[in-house]
């Protein structure tokens, strides 16, 4: 049993800990922070981009006021930073249910659903939003991408030239609208948008390159050339800019800059059928028939499908005199795609070479009943008869 003294002791440190506890307590109370505070700090550390911190933060004010929009509003935008937009599209919805009226809310939220792909809905906050800004030139711009990737093309390049109108300097805007006026079809104004952000100081080979593709379905090939050679300058990474610089070389006639280019872009894609493909073609254009079978032949080690390259494989073999794998190139394009009436007439004269003559006939009638008023298997029946009444004669 303890003595007095001894109690008394006990007693006094356990009255000393009980003390230091509330103090402390006291001390702990007294700094912690207020939910303005959290959110003050919440918007250095959104500034800053520490976007965990900031949510940490706007949730603590949060925490104390469940109706503070303002740290609902920020924290959505921290969780958009972060790409987290499920959660950024809740709290901007807690926002929006609150203030009707709040446009920064909708256009935040308008921003995360596009992130998303839920364009109907990014169309609609987007809308609400310039119903309390109506002056927001970037908005409309924001909305008609939206409504591109709808392929809403006009209602895209009327949001375009709204936006434009606000702000006649905005150089992406003209080639977004570039880009929906190509794809209507209306190519002088894709040129003239194209044309306009250039002159706006824009240095993006991406732009060259689009004016460039407008300019070769104009046949333009001069200035069409002369836009993908810069779009090369500035991206010479690009494989799809040689292969239509080399295409327009082809047009022109430049064969070696388009076997050049052709084969520039197999290095950088050596995957890439259409530009084995495309090479042949110059190649057989050029009476390089052994060049022109060999990349035909790589284009269908890529795709053994390809029935364009098989049709030119097998015409080149018939061309060089190799007339059983022209037969099999040429059946194997009607194995996969027998509605061609010129692959059957192709074989048919192959048939023909070969003087299996049923085989032709059958081929040329085949390609006539694909197409009644074909003139060519009319002749192709014709020689074939001609052929035959020579045979005969012969064996007389």
């Amino acid at each position: 049993m303890l003595e007095g003294r001894d109690r008394f002791e006990v007693v006094s440190m356990k009255h000393c800990f009980l003390t230091v506890f509330i103090f402390l307590s006291l001390c702990v109370d007294s700094f912690a922070l207020t939910k303005e505070q959290f959110y003050q700090s919440g918007l250095l550390n959104l500034a800053q981009g520490r976007y965990d911190s900031a949510i940490a933060d706007y949730s603590q004010a949060i925490a104390q006021d469940a109706q503070f929009k303002d740290a609902y509003l920020q924290r959505g935008v921290a969780y958009f930073k972060k790409g987290l937009n499920d959660k950024a599209i809740f709290d901007f919805n807690k926002v929006t249910a609150a203030d009707p009226e709040n446009f920064e809310a909708y256009k935040n939220r308008a921003a995360a659903y596009a992130t998303l792909g839920v364009f109907n809905n990014a169309i609609h906050d987007y809308t609400r939003a310039l119903e309390l800004k109506p002056d927001e030139a970037a908005l409309y711009n924001s909305r008609g991408l939206a409504y591109a990737n709808k392929k809403m093309y006009e209602q895209a390049v009327g949001d375009f030239s709204k936006s434009i109108q606000l702000h006649p300097s905005a150089v992406d805007v003209y080639y977004n609208r570039g880009i929906a006026n190509g794809i209507l079809r209306l190519f002088d104004a894709a040129v003239s948008d194209f044309s306009k952000a250039i002159a706006l100081g824009i240095d993006d080979k991406n732009v060259y390159y689009k004016r460039g593709k407008i300019y070769q379905e104009l046949q333009f090939y001069d200035k069409a050339f002369a836009d993908y050679s810069k779009a090369i300058e500035l991206g010479p990474e690009h494989p799809e800019y040689y292969f239509d610089r080399a295409t327009v070389a082809g047009l022109k006639g430049l064969y070696d800059i388009a076997i050049s280019d052709f084969t520039v872009a197999l290095e950088l894609n050596p995957t890439d059928a259409d530009s084995f493909f495309n090479r042949g073609r110059v190649y057989e254009e050029l009476s390089f028939d052994a060049k022109a079978i060999s990349d035909y032949s790589s284009a269908l080690r890529i795709d053994p499908k390809d029935t364009a390259a098989l049709n030119a494989r097998g015409l080149a073999y018939a061309k060089v005199g190799k007339l059983d794998a022209a037969i099999e190139d040429l059946s194997r394009f009607i194995k996969y795609d027998a509605t061609d009436e010129n692959v059957f007439l192709s074989r048919g004269y192959v048939f023909m070479d070969k003087k299996m003559y049923d085989k032709a006939e059958n081929d040329f009638r085949r390609s006539l009943a694909l197409k009644p008023s074909s003139k060519k298997a009319f002749e192709a029946l014709e020689e074939l008869q001609k052929k035959r009444a020579i045979l005969l004669r012969s064996s007389k």
